[in-house]
């Protein structure tokens, strides 16, 4: 097995900096409501010389512009949940750490995406395009992974070669999480790894208990570290917040675009699409704009939904700022991958039908574009009903029925009784006899023909039941 840690450790930042491209100083604090702290800044704001456990107060007074956002444990979480989501077309095996690690199971990876280097670059270019920072990191056990990323990054083993010389390095505040028994640690005079390693495994567990010889035995591969994989919602509801409201749609696809590819990256892992897409302008906890967007048939890939979005939401005028962005979907739908051709010029993209009635709805609005369907109705002029493009008609055609119908019936001239059209019309055998209507007070009562003239032009064409029979032209065949 190969694992391979995400570490976030800017998250508390970046789920305020990746909703915009605003540089201006930014921090994040906590703590007591009289004592609040620094506990995350921004390139700008550090350059000011603010640096985490700053006391907030103390920080203004290096910057007056300074903005400043109380931590937002929940949004993390719902960050890092998107994150492993998105992680999902990378392996099969995702699990989280709170507060700020995602754990991926890659060996069975390697092979699809061409070795661990393209792994990793593709991985690296994603979450770069997120707004994301990691620390990354890969071991053949889950733990030793996530102390190389949380305490190093950009250390990569393949294999238990190295594992325990690399370990023997890190600091001993890797194993220990309080700072008591790192206190203790140090006290004995075992500042690395390598010195607990040395030390019998009985006195050791003696001193700091069973926990700590576990835990370096998951590290190493000498005891199991079962982990609990993380289950991808059915549906996606992506939330991003803005360091500051925004008050023009130019500036809000900037975060628009880093949820939509969350969300292609989580249908890639389901192999899966959405009918519907529903993208929510936060002004206030009252005062929502909905922008909703539907699809002929699901949905994945990002370039597309994020088009149809866009086209949505050049006629939008915001009611007031926005000062949070969320993108919700219906359940997701099984969605097959294209069939490609195996001769086919890679560089030549055909679009399907429906992906250009999808951008027509996004920039015209659904009812400009609509599809027609057959409906259980022997007249004709009401045998039709507006629907959705591309839903089908559960009720077959009628045999020998034109789809060209006049909007009105056109009277014909007769010659001897017979119908005619510039020339005498020649009528095939049969009819269709309708006599339907009677209690919509429509009512109708015809014999319809299929009649064709000298050149082989097909109509079709009635008369009136009973008397007086008059003839008349209702539809044109192709």
């Amino acid at each position: 097995m190969l694992w391979l840690c995400i570490h976030l450790s800017r998250l508390p930042l970046e789920i305020f900096t990746r909703g915009s491209e605003d540089d201006n100083p930014l921090v994040v604090h906590c703590g007591s409501a009289g004592r609040p702290r620094v506990i995350a800044a921004n390139a700008s704001a550090a350059v000011a010389g603010i640096k985490s456990g700053l006391p907030l107060a103390a920080a203004r007074a290096l910057h007056a512009g300074l903005r400043a956002c109380p931590r937002d444990q929940a949004a993390e979480r719902r960050a890092l949940e998107s994150m492993a989501g998105w992680c999902g077309q990378f392996t099969s095996m995702v699990s989280l750490v709170s507060p700020d690690v995602v754990l991926l199971e890659i060996g069975g990876s390697l092979k699809l995406f061409g070795g661990l280097d393209p792994l990793l670059s593709e991985l690296k270019a994603g979450l770069g395009q997120l707004g994301y920072q990691a620390q990354l990191a890969t071991a053949p056990t889950p733990l030793a992974t996530e102390w190389l990323a949380r305490q190093q990054g950009e250390i990569f083993l393949d294999g238990f070669g190295k594992l325990v010389r690399t370990l023997s390095q890190l600091p001993v505040s890797a194993l220990a999480s309080g700072t008591d028994v790192q206190a203790r640690l140090s006290g004995m005079g075992l500042h690395q790894l390598g010195d607990v390693l040395r030390l019998p495994r009985d006195g050791l567990t003696r001193r700091f208990g069973a926990d700590m010889l576990l835990r370096l035995d998951r590290a190493l591969g000498r005891a199991p570290d079962p982990r609990l994989p993380f289950v991808v919602p059915p549906r996606f509801a992506g939330h991003l917040l803005l360091p500051a409201e925004v008050d023009n749609i130019e500036a809000l696809l900037f975060g628009v675009q880093r949820l939509v590819k969350e969300l292609s990256g989580m249908l890639r892992a389901r192999v899966a699409g959405v009918r519907a897409m529903s993208l929510q302008l936060v002004h206030s906890p009252t005062s929502v704009t909905s922008v909703q967007v539907g699809m002929v048939v699901p949905g994945r890939h990002e370039r597309h939904l994020l088009e149809l979005l866009k086209a949505r939401l050049e006629s939008v005028q915001l009611a007031a700022p926005v000062h949070e962005i969320r993108l919700l979907t219906d359940t997701l739908a099984f969605c097959e991958a294209p069939h490609q051709d195996l001769f086919a010029d890679a560089a030549v993209e055909i679009e399907a039908p429906e992906v250009l009635i999808e951008r027509l709805r996004a920039r015209l609005g659904d009812e400009a574009v609509q599809g027609i369907r057959v409906y259980a109705d022997h007249r004709p002029e009401f045998a039709w009903r507006w629907s959705v493009p591309g839903q089908d008609s559960i009720q077959p055609i009628p045999v020998r029925r034109p789809l060209w119908l006049l909007a009105e019936p056109r009277v014909l001239k007769t010659h001897r009784g017979r119908p005619c059209l510039q020339q005498e019309l020649q009528l095939w055998p049969g009819r269709e006899r309708i006599e339907s209507g009677w209690w919509d007070g429509r009512d109708i009562r015809r014999d319809y023909f299929v009649a064709q003239d000298q050149e082989g032009m097909r109509y079709w064409i009635f008369h009136e039941l009973p008397e007086p029979r008059r003839w008349f032209l209702h539809g044109v065949f192709g």
